[in-house]
Order: C-alpha cells, then sequence, then structure tokens
C-alpha cells in the first residue's frame, strides 16, 4: 500500500490522505519444454526451456538458470546444475516477445538420479537485481533404465 499525505504550510501539519494498493508483478518468466509434466524418463535424460525478464531493455534480461530436484518422497533436494543458457537460439520466443528474447533458450542434461518420482524446479537469474526469481516446476518419474 502507498499512502500520500498533504500537508499545510499554514498549520505545518498533515491532513488528508491517500492511499493506493499496488501490485508489483513479477516480470520473469520461464518455461520448461521438457521433459512435460507427469512424465517418465530414463537417466541422463535431457531439460530445456526458455527464461526472460520482460523489464530488460537489451537482452533477456536473465543470466542462468539453477536445476534442483526435489525428491517427491521427502528428503534433500539434489542441485543438478547450472543450465547453458542463452546458446540456445529461439526464434518461436522472439516471434512472439521480441528480437532482443531471442537467446533466451537453456539446456541441461541431468545427472544420474536414484530412480523415483521427482519435482523438478528451475530457477531463472534476473541480471537487473543479481536474484533468483520464482521458479517453474515439473513432476516427472525417472526409470531405473527403460520404460
Amino acid at each position: 500500500m502507498i499512502a500520500v499525505f498533504a500537508h499545510s504550510e499554514l498549520t505545518d501539519s498533515f491532513s488528508a490522505i491517500r492511499t493506493a494498493l499496488v501490485t508489483i508483478a513479477n516480470t520473469v518468466r520461464i518455461v520448461v519444454d521438457g521433459p512435460r509434466d507427469g512424465a517418465m524418463v530414463r537417466q541422463r535424460f535431457a531439460l530445456s526451456g526458455w527464461a526472460l525478464d520482460f523489464s530488460a531493455t537489451a537482452d533477456s534480461g536473465v543470466d542462468a538458470v539453477h536445476v534442483w530436484a526435489y525428491p517427491a518422497e521427502g528428503g534433500s533436494p539434489l542441485f543438478l546444475g547450472s543450465a547453458a543458457y542463452g546458446r540456445q537460439a529461439r526464434p518461436d520466443v522472439a516471434s512472439a516477445f521480441g528480437p532482443q528474447y531471442g537467446r533466451s533458450g537453456w539446456a541441461l542434461t541431468a545427472p544420474r538420479l536414484t530412480p523415483g518420482t521427482y519435482d523438478l524446479v528451475c530457477f531463472p537469474h534476473r541480471t537487473a537485481t543479481a536474484t533468483f526469481s520464482p521458479p517453474a516446476r515439473v513432476r516427472l518419474t525417472v526409470t531405473a533404465s527403460g520404460y
């Protein structure tokens, strides 16, 4: 909430007040193209997608994507790595949002995981604030070898 007070020079006091509710929108968007939510995957599977910051003025506004695997049964999350970011051309993203977002693709080959169900959580890193933004999540099942 923002509040604005009127100040009277005559009485040297604050009188009238106006308030407004303000919502600060997240300007970062991250999408996981694959694997899709609910997929069954084999060991050493590939993840890919795109991430951008709509408030960026010169480039995609994102410089990294960190990927974590959270076991669905509980336990400590596993850091899968920092995805290769900006190397994947994304003409579809550039066409939808503008040419500055054409290098917004990311990809990561996951290390071996114990077979089971995981929530893969992908955190985009904003260059403007040097902070991680709200993530994208997909749930998948990792098999021992084949389906």
